[in-house]
């Protein structure tokens, strides 16, 4: 969903990630918003080792991670542990056409 020049989607923690495939666009903040509710210590920290980010996911939370992803492509994003995945495509900018 967008909101203004944001970009902000929910993911559910519980017994991995819902969904596990997010798509976005290049070039436009985003906010993911991660709703924890899975007790496993696997799970209480998310890592998106292209963009440098690791944090931590307290239970029965929604954490919010903030940032713009500039290049399209595909980027991983895992647990702690790296046995829960998930991808992040991040799509070209869409360019308004001429009227």
């Amino acid at each position: 969903m967008s909101r203004g020049n944001w970009q902000e989607l929910t993911i559910t923690v519980d017994g991995g990630y819902i969904p596990n495939h997010l798509i976005v666009q290049a070039g436009q903040q985003l906010r993911l918003n991660f709703d924890r509710r899975d007790p496993s210590h696997c799970l209480d920290e998310v890592r998106f080792p292209d963009f440098q980010i690791a944090q931590q996911l307290p239970i029965n939370q929604v954490t919010a991670i903030e940032f713009t992803p500039a290049q399209p492509g595909q980027y991983e994003f895992t647990c702690g542990m790296a046995m829960f995945r998930g991808i992040l495509e991040v799509r070209p900018a869409v360019t308004p056409s001429p009227s």
